[in-house]
């Protein structure tokens, strides 16, 4: 299997308000730097975010 065709879900915690975000992607270190970096509409408000 091509690494490209991999998914991933992931969970991630706000430490702001302590409410968990699900998500799926093919690319988990951009999926993670778009969500750190406030680019993601839902987690935007809800940072900073730890991955559970």
């Amino acid at each position: 299997m091509n690494v490209s065709q991999c998914f991933y879900v992931y969970i991630l915690q706000s430490l702001k308000d302590h409410s968990f975000y699900i998500g799926q992607c093919n690319d988990l270190d951009s999926r993670m730097s778009k969500h750190y970096d406030g680019m993601s509409k839902y987690t935007a408000s809800k940072r900073p975010l730890r991955l559970v």
